[in-house]
């Protein structure tokens, strides 16, 4: 079979700036910066409070930041506070493949440990890439399966936040195995609560937080199981009905996984209704089809929408966003899906309520088949005087296969981190991470977010 594990430890620690392809590197600077943005809005939602009340009475060592608090705390409980926050506003960017929202996790997790080595910006780089990819490829190794069960952001987030804390840390070959192996045993975080706003949120902090404690355990000469991911009762099995183990290490080094499959998100929901909204802002505003013209509207697509994220009875905004019908309704609604877009109240708006009504959201086989190479989706309109609307996307908006540019992603920024900061500041962001290489310390960027 192949020790996967070591074969993965051997790629994290080897992996310099200076061996990167521009390609790879320029992406990794856009991704930083779109993580930083949904930390940065994310401290104005209110997981943020209970978790900076919560560093506040458990203390810390005064090395790494709460990101626009400006408060310091240990490098672990800092990551775990600043990627709650990151997730809190479902704008983070997905993996297609593994499905998981790797920024929030990594991105927090090397900041954090960045300031406690006083790294520069081409260690941070290299340690952000290292993650994305241990997150990304164990991830593929056991889905679709594993999200049963799981939160692919939280379980395999876990190694992500690890390898990232150890390429940092120094880490050599044999520790990073223990920290990959100690990594496993924390993974958790279950699918069932992603309803739950604060505890799917806390599920990111969580897989930070353990992440950097591996990394550090190992680094003090902690053991951990050396074939972790490959074991007959390790991860990979105990997560997977049908793990694919080579796909840790299928082009690992020759390709990047942030660059290959890495998406942003232009609608605050769930990323598998991002499709679906697209279709129907493309007939809403090229048509001007109005709310109360629709007869019904029928939504064609993959499985997983129809068994995960059919919810149409939500009752807070953490349910509605990740409702694809209900994210269907506000689209017709409001015509966009923003920040502000869904709320608590927006769950009993009349108006959404009346158009969700219309809505029913079906599998079309064909385009389960196509999952997750595309997250297809074909929206069909029937208006009361009898015209019909049918519009299908393949590529959502901020896929790799329909990028969103640089532009957009400045943009986005910009507009998620004005929440937080002054535009001074947000500016002279998106200045150092547009060169994040020639960043001379990691401390120095972070100090312009609080």
């Amino acid at each position: 079979m192949g020790n996967y594990t070591e074969k993965l430890s051997d790629f994290i620690v080897n992996l310099n700036f200076d061996g990167l392809p521009e390609k790879a590197v320029a992406e990794t600077r856009r991704f930083t910066l779109d993580s930083l943005g949904t930390v940065l809005a994310g401290y104005t939602r209110k997981q943020s409070s209970l978790m900076v009340s919560l560093v506040d009475e458990l203390g810390g060592s005064k090395v790494s930041t709460i990101l626009v608090a400006g408060k310091k705390t240990s490098p672990p409980l800092a990551a775990a506070v600043n990627s709650v926050m990151a997730h809190s506003v479902e704008l983070d960017d997905t993996h297609t493949h593994s499905v998981a929202h790797v920024g929030c996790v990594v991105v927090p997790t090397a900041l954090a440990v960045a300031e406690l080595v006083d790294a520069n910006g081409k260690e941070l780089i290299a340690a952000i890439l290292a993650g994305y990819e241990a997150t990304a490829r164990v991830g593929m190794a056991v889905m679709p399966t594993h999200y049963n069960y799981w939160h692919s952001t939280s379980t395999n987030g876990t190694f992500g936040a690890a390898a990232a804390a150890g390429r940092l840390l120094g880490l050599n070959r044999g520790e990073m195995v223990n920290a990959l192996g100690l990594a496993g045993t924390q993974a958790a975080g279950l699918i069932f609560v992603l309803d739950n706003w604060f505890t799917k949120n806390y599920q990111a902090g969580r897989a930070s937080l353990a992440g950097i404690l591996s990394a550090l355990l190992a680094q003090k000469g902690a053991d951990g199981p050396g074939d972790i991911l490959e074991g007959e009762r390790g991860y990979c099995s105990a997560y997977s009905k049908e793990p694919k183990l080579e796909k840790i290490t299928d082009g690992l080094g020759g390709t990047f996984e942030l660059v290959e499959r890495g998406s942003y998100k232009a609608f605050s929901c769930l990323r598998a209704a991002h499709s679906t909204i697209q279709a129907i802002l493309e007939v809403v505003n090229r048509y001007d089809v109005k709310p109360e013209d629709v007869e019904r509207v029928v939504n064609r697509t993959y499985r997983t929408v129809v068994t995960h994220f059919s919810n149409y009875k939500p009752t807070s905004e953490m349910a509605a966003k990740l409702s694809v019908p209900f994210c269907m309704a506000v689209a017709f609604v409001k015509r966009s899906v923003g920040l502000d877009d869904i709320t608590d109240e927006t769950c009993s708006d009349p108006e959404v309520l009346d158009m969700l009504k219309k809505i029913k959201v079906v599998e079309e086989p064909e385009l389960t088949k196509l999952h997750p190479e595309k997250y297809a989706s074909e929206v069909e309109v029937l208006t009361r005087d009898g015209k019909r609307y049918v519009y299908r996307v393949d590529y959502p908006k901020g896929d790799p296969k329909n990028p969103m540019s640089e532009e957009g992603i400045v943009d986005k920024f910009r507009n998620l981190a004005l929440r937080s900061i002054e535009k001074e500041a947000a500016e002279e962001v998106v200045r150092r991470v547009m060169k994040l290489e020639e960043v001379g310390s990691v401390r120095e960027l972070v100090e312009l977010m609080c």
